[in-house]
Formats: C-alpha cells, sequence, structure tokens
C-alpha cells in the first residue's frame, strides 16, 4: 500500500507544537551568533532558554517565545550564512 504524498510546505496546516517552536528559535539564535561571534556566546543563549525552561504558563510562555522572536529579528546578522563549524 502506497503512503499518500506529502504536500509542500506553503500548503501545511497542521499546528506547530510550542516545543518545537522553541527549538526553531534556538537553532535559529545560535546559527546567527555562531555566524558572528563563534562558539563565546552560544553558552550564555542556552542559560537564557535554559531559564524559562520550566514555565507553565502557556500565556506567559506564548509572551516570552513571541518577545525572542522579535529579538531576533532585530538583532540577526544582516547578511546571514552557514558557518562551516
Amino acid at each position: 500500500m502506497a503512503k499518500p504524498p506529502i504536500p509542500p510546505p506553503y500548503l501545511r496546516t497542521k499546528l506547530i507544537p510550542h516545543a518545537q517552536q522553541v527549538c526553531r528559535l534556538y537553532k535559529a539564535a545560535l546559527y546567527d551568533l555562531k555566524a558572528r561571534h563563534g562558539n563565546v556566546l552560544a553558552v550564555l543563549l542556552r542559560a537564557r532558554f535554559e531559564e524559562n525552561r520550566n514555565i507553565r504558563d502557556e500565556i506567559l510562555a506564548k509572551r516570552i517565545l513571541e518577545e525572542g522572536w522579535k529579538e531576533y529579528n532585530a538583532t540577526r546578522f544582516a547578511f546571514t550564512f552557514k558557518c562551516g563549524f
């Protein structure tokens, strides 16, 4: 029995869990920091994420996530590139 084809990303309507959204923010911020500063600030970034790890209030967690994306978009490097290390 063949599996149904996977729709392209722009047609997917599945909701993304909060944990996966946080992982995407962390990964984007980590790539940006490594592109600019190497591994120096990666430890501080991880510590910032660990501070808010055990928040159970969904509204507060959503607000922190939105503020994180705003901060990332405001401070990200204009010319993004993938680092080789």
